[in-house]
């Protein structure tokens, strides 16, 4: 009996320390960049969502999904505490070095590559730990109506790429360094969600490898938990589909739930399983 007490109260001992280290971790704190174009007569108009602190550190955002796996950590925490005139002046200091990372291409192949900056937003958050995105807006002038595409260096790892301005505009979710599809101001078809749904399972696919390790150590596992095909497959499936429907819900704006609160709980589903 006494063996068992000493089993029990270590294994409620290695919870509790599971769960409250599990609070400081985040499992998907780098999230896709967005950009958000807009075509004019005679100028492009770009809006890029992304955390700043983490481009100014020197991240890399096809390779890492959390800053605490970068060398220079500690930088990009001192980058958190600044304020926005700060941030700001930081940021313009390498202006040419961060609009070298985007290529706009017209149908003559020509490049569009002389940017001009408008203005950066920056949010407004109180707990440093918590990270924060900001709205860089520049520009690119043309010569009339034109039709291009949008290319982000691989650095800045997938975006999310939407058009406004225009009716059925291009939407697409490019892997890192992809090219987009044809973007003008013209009018055209909407895409089937047939289409659209296809686009998407290349992007599931990368989302697991190479940036998923949370999913796959899940998976795992569960693998580990039952051994048998049936039931696992069974598992695996209903977590698929659960994850499928919150994404969705997220997307559409049903549910909001604030990072700080989610991703520590993803981290601790981990550890719960793994412990398990």
């Amino acid at each position: 009996m006494t063996i068992n007490r000493i089993k029990f109260a270590l294994a409620i001992l290695v919870n509790a320390c599971f769960i409250f280290s599990s609070l400081y971790l985040y499992a998907h704190e780098l999230s896709p960049n967005i950009a958000n174009l807009k075509v004019e007569n005679n100028r492009v108009q770009i809006k890029f969502v992304t955390n700043l602190e983490a481009y100014v550190t020197g991240v890399d955002f096809s390779i890492l999904d959390n800053t605490k796996d970068h060398n220079n950590q500690e930088y990009y925490k001192k980058l958190r505490a600044l304020g926005k005139t700060e941030l700001s002046s930081l940021f313009l200091d390498n202006w040419e070095e961060f609009t070298s990372l985007f290529t706009l291409t017209n149908e003559d192949g020509k490049k569009l590559d002389k940017f001009s900056f408008s203005s950066i937003e920056i949010e407004e958050i109180d707990n440093p730990d918590i990270p924060r995105l900001s709205t860089i807006h520049f520009f690119v002038e043309t010569s009339g109506e034109i039709s291009l595409t949008f290319r982000a260096s691989k650095k800045l790892g997938d975006i999310i790429l939407r058009q406004e301005g225009v009716e059925n505009g291009v939407s697409q979710y490019l892997i890192s360094g992809e090219k987009s599809a044809i973007i003008s101001n013209e009018k055209i078809e909407a895409r089937t969600k047939v289409d659209i749904f296809f686009d998407y399972i290349l992007a599931g696919f990368y989302h697991i490898l190479p940036k998923g390790i949370d999913h796959i150590l899940f998976v795992m596992g569960l693998l580990f938990l039952t051994p048998k095909i049936a039931p696992l497959v069974m598992q695996i499936s209903v977590f698929t589909l659960a994850h499928t429907i919150t994404l969705a819900m997220s997307s559409l704006e049903f549910v909001s739930i604030a990072a700080r609160v989610v991703e520590p709980l993803i981290a601790l589903s981990i550890v719960y399983i793994a412990y398990e």
